[in-house]
């Protein structure tokens, strides 16, 4: 879209994830397109796979309380990244789980607080 310039003219929503397990992000990686297993090996499905090692290891050395703080910490960093881009013009925040949707509620704050930062006062 870049190199043709069309984003110029699309309304780009980000969606994103919001995991709260390993297992979790790995359907939302299996939903992208981008597991292990996938015929299509590129540098995304490299990324994706190094991202749910990541998960996995967390997950495993940190108490559930932590994880879950941590697991947060991402989405709003995500988030960040998303509204920092100029070019994006909303974020959807797309839960499939129960503790997904209470993740929601936890970054909620996060999210107000940032997307009235990119408006301004």
């Amino acid at each position: 879209m870049k190199a043709k310039n069309l984003d110029a003219d699309a309304e780009i929503i980000v969606g994103l994830h919001l995991a709260s397990s390993s297992a979790s992000l790995a359907r939302w990686i299996d939903l992208c397109g981008l597991a292990e297993d996938s015929d299509d090996e590129d540098s995304s499905q490299a990324e994706a796979a190094g991202t749910l090692r990541e998960w996995e290891a967390r997950e495993r050395d940190m108490d559930a309380s932590t994880f879950r703080a941590w697991a947060d910490e991402r989405c709003e960093l995500h988030l960040a990244e998303a509204l920092a881009d100029d070019r994006v013009d909303g974020v959807h925040l797309m839960p499939i789980t129960i503790a997904g949707y209470a993740a929601a509620v936890r970054i909620l704050g996060a999210a107000a607080s940032l997307a009235s930062l990119r408006r301004g006062p």
